[in-house]
């Protein structure tokens, strides 16, 4: 074999094992991907998470600022799109914009600001509630209380 299709032959070797071993990232993928009951934010950072907010389209910065209590600046969050915003110490450690069409978080924890509807959760992790058709909702875990004594 002349030393062009080997060349040839190794660049398609490495195409096809990128490809084969690229797998989708982010939250979309995350959630998709798992077989487990339980998914936990907490891998999306090193930091300890305090609060988790969900945004809906086309929630302005300020907005979004004012209910989380630190500036937040970032992009028009897109029709049919939602804003994952993970704090911590008031500040935003992680964010990512996502569709809800093969899951949601439960919108048992919504809340209102100034005719603004959002979502909040003090837990990074949630457990998965699969429907018939597959689609996930996920339910946040409540963090168990530390008992007084």
């Amino acid at each position: 074999m002349g030393k062009g299709k080997s060349n040839l032959l190794v660049i398609l070797f490495v195409c096809i094992s990128i490809i084969s071993c690229s797998h989708i990232t982010g939250i979309d993928g995350y959630i998709e991907s798992t077989n487990d009951n339980i998914v936990d934010l907490q891998k999306f950072t090193d930091r300890k998470i305090d609060f988790i907010y969900i945004f809906g389209e086309y929630t302005d910065n300020k907005d979004i600022s004012a209910i989380i209590g630190c500036k937040y600046e970032g992009d028009i969050i897109q029709d049919s799109q939602y804003l994952l915003l993970l704090v911590s110490n008031k500040e935003v450690i992680y964010k990512e914009n996502f569709n809800e069409k093969n899951f949601e978080f439960s919108r048992n924890k919504e809340n209102e600001y100034q005719g603004i509807i959002y979502r909040k959760y003090n837990s990074s992790r949630f457990k998965i509630k699969r429907t018939p058709s597959d689609f996930k909702k996920l339910l946040p875990i409540i963090p168990a209380r530390p008992s007084i004594r």
